[in-house]
C-alpha cells in the first residue's frame, strides 16, 4: 500500500478498505461496561409521538448524506407529514421489541481526508454514512 499508485476506481476502494480494515480494533481492550443493566427495561418505557417524529423530520438539515437506503433528508423533510405516522409505529416497535432493522444497521463507508498528503491512505478516516430514518429513531 505505501507508495503504491491505484488507476482504477475499485484497486483504490480496494486499498482503502485493506487500510481501515487494518487499523480496525475487533475487540475493545477493557470492559465497556462492567454493571448489569437491563437496557430492555429501559427502552420497554420509552414510546415516541406522530408529533415527535414529525418535528425531527422537518428540521433534518438536507445537507445531509444519504445512506445505503439512499433516502434523502429532502425527502424525508418534504413528506414528513405522510411519513410521521408510519415511522412513528416502527420506532415504537423497535424500542418495544429492543430490535433495529438489520438495514437501519448497515452503512455506506466513505473515506475523509484529514490533514496532510492527499496521495497517503493513513490521511485518511472512515465515516459511516447510516439511513437517515435510523438517525431519527
Amino acid at each position: 500500500m505505501a507508495g503504491e499508485k491505484y488507476n482504477s476506481s475499485s484497486a483504490k476502494a480496494g486499498a482503502f478498505n485493506q487500510y481501515f480494515a487494518s487499523v480496525f480494533l475487533p475487540k475493545p481492550p477493557t470492559p465497556l461496561c462492567t454493571t448489569s443493566v437491563s437496557v430492555q427495561d429501559q427502552l420497554d418505557t420509552i414510546t415516541v409521538t406522530v408529533e415527535e417524529v414529525n418535528a425531527l423530520l422537518s428540521n433534518l438539515s438536507t445537507a445531509k448524506a444519504t445512506g445505503t437506503d439512499g433516502i434523502s433528508a429532502r425527502h424525508l423533510k418534504e413528506c414528513s407529514g405522510v411519513l410521521a405516522p408510519s415511522l412513528t409505529a416502527l420506532f415504537n416497535m423497535s424500542l418495544s421489541l429492543g430490535k433495529v432493522p438489520t438495514e437501519w444497521k448497515q452503512a455506506n463507508v466513505v473515506p475523509v481526508p484529514k490533514s496532510g498528503d492527499p496521495y497517503v491512505i493513513s490521511n485518511y478516516r472512515p465515516i459511516s454514512l447510516l439511513s437517515l430514518i435510523s438517525k431519527v429513531l
